[in-house]
């Protein structure tokens, strides 16, 4: 009996281990940088497309020139589908993002990302 079990928690391992393989065929496209007043930041819209399946998502990051603007942690908002997104600094360490986008389509909107303030336009509601 233990070894059907472990049997069968492999072979739900194996299978989502292909699952997670099939389903990761994003891509991303670069739209749109915005670089801070003292040049020490970028923040970044790209546009990500998960396939078929799934709506797309608009992003905005804010790094460092030489970073990698997809990364995770430097995610400070994310809305779904294909709205228009501005960029613009008001200052070194302030940024003002601008969606024409439903509130409910927002996913994720960070309002400070360590010591760098972030505001966001109406939305359309």
């Amino acid at each position: 009996m233990l070894i059907r079990f472990a049997l069968l928690l492999h072979a739900v391992a194996v299978i989502a281990g292909f699952a997670a393989m099939i389903g990761c065929t994003c891509s991303d496209a670069l739209m749109y940088k915005a670089e801070s007043p003292d040049h020490a930041l970028v923040a970044t819209a790209f546009e990500r497309d998960c396939g078929a399946t799934t709506d797309f998502s608009r992003i905005v990051t804010i790094g460092r020139p030489s970073d990698n603007y997809k990364e995770e942690r430097n995610i400070v908002f994310v809305v779904k589908g294909q709205h228009p997104v501005n960029l613009k600094w008001t200052a070194p360490r302030k940024l003002d993002v601008e969606c024409l986008c439903p509130r409910r389509s927002v996913f994720r909107q960070v309002t400070a990302l360590g010591d760098i303030d972030i505001s966001y336009t109406p939305f359309q509601e």
